[in-house]
């Protein structure tokens, strides 16, 4: 597998290319909106929003992995990150 051509990393400088870096900005923000979420709508003493809980972390594990995969994996496409961020949903077309 050769390095994804949008991450260097020489000499202890990174440098990203503008759509990863747009990737990294787009899953912070869904990061961010889904910790407001959580926090102003769940309550834990609710059987159904514990299951709503553990579907939100899933979530946010998957945006945490895809932004150090963005900021830190030379090998992963940028093309691939963005399937990860941009998940496939029947309400937006399906096209991720």
């Amino acid at each position: 597998m050769s390095a994804a051509p949008d991450l260097s990393k020489k000499n202890g400088v990174v440098t990203l290319g503008a759509a990863r870096h747009g990737l990294l900005v787009e899953a912070a923000a869904e990061i961010a909106a889904l910790c407001l979420v959580m926090h102003s709508t769940l309550d834990p003493a609710c059987e159904i929003d514990s299951r709503a809980m553990r579907g939100f972390v899933a979530r946010l594990l998957d945006l945490s992995n895809a932004a150090i995969s963005a900021l830190d994996d030379e090998l992963e496409r940028t093309t691939d990150i963005a399937g990860r961020v941009r998940i496939a949903l029947p309400e937006t077309g399906g096209d991720a």
